[in-house]
Order: C-alpha cells, then sequence, then structure tokens
C-alpha cells in the first residue's frame, strides 16, 4: 500500500482497499496516508480516507500527522480532505511540539492558514 501510494499508482491503492489491505500498516511508524501526502497524492489520500485509514497516526520519527506534513508542505486540497474527514488540527508532534497552524505559518502558507483557523484551529 505505502508502495503504491508513493508512486501514485491509484489502481493499485483501489485494489488493495477492496482486497481488505490494511490502511494503517507502517514502514517506521509512518503510514500510507502519510506518504500520500507527504508526495501530494490527493486522490489516493482521498481514497485512503474514505476507506477508513487512521487519520491521527503520527509518525516515528518526528511525531507528525498527515495534516502536519500536508500543512508543512503546503499541499491545500489534502488539508482540505482531511479537515473534511474529521482530522485532529490542535494534535502537536513530538519533536517541535508544533501543530499543523504552526507548520503552514512558519512555512509560509497563508492559505492553509487562512483554513485551518476557518475550521476552529487553534
Amino acid at each position: 500500500m505505502i508502495h503504491a501510494a508513493v508512486n501514485d499508482y491509484i489502481e493499485i491503492v483501489k485494489l488493495l482497499i477492496a482486497a481488505g489491505a490494511s490502511l494503517d500498516l507502517d514502514d517506521v511508524q509512518t503510514t500510507a496516508l502519510m506518504f500520500a501526502t507527504f508526495y501530494d497524492r490527493s486522490e489516493i489520500a482521498s481514497l485512503l480516507i474514505a476507506a477508513g485509514a487512521s487519520l491521527d497516526s503520527k509518525d516515528e520519527n518526528n511525531g507528525k500527522t498527515a495534516l502536519m506534513f500536508a500543512a508543512s508542505d503546503g499541499h491545500t486540497e489534502i488539508v482540505k480532505l482531511l479537515i473534511a474527514a474529521g482530522a485532529s488540527m490542535d494534535l502537536t508532534d513530538e519533536k517541535n511540539q508544533k501543530t499543523a497552524l504552526s507548520y503552514a505559518r512558519d512555512r509560509g502558507h497563508g492559505e492553509i492558514v487562512d483554513l485551518l483557523v476557518a475550521n476552529g484551529a487553534n
């Protein structure tokens, strides 16, 4: 699932979901949703979210969530998907104690800052 998410193999992700593959198996505590988010694979992120992937899992390296990756890297469409799906906006990472809002602000992603604030992020 992770390899398919990273490489934007949409049809393979669909087949794996249909076959009942685990959505939250991880590679060093980084889920397929996190990889899809990091690589800006919005269609794959949408498929994983719709299939029930865990929204608020944290990666092992920094304790970042998919929303933090999306906000940090300026992936607005994925931020919208995660917010709509109910991702927690006020979790902090383990390394820097930063939220998705902090990452977006620090990286100059004003549209994402506005989006997060408009949806209740502190």
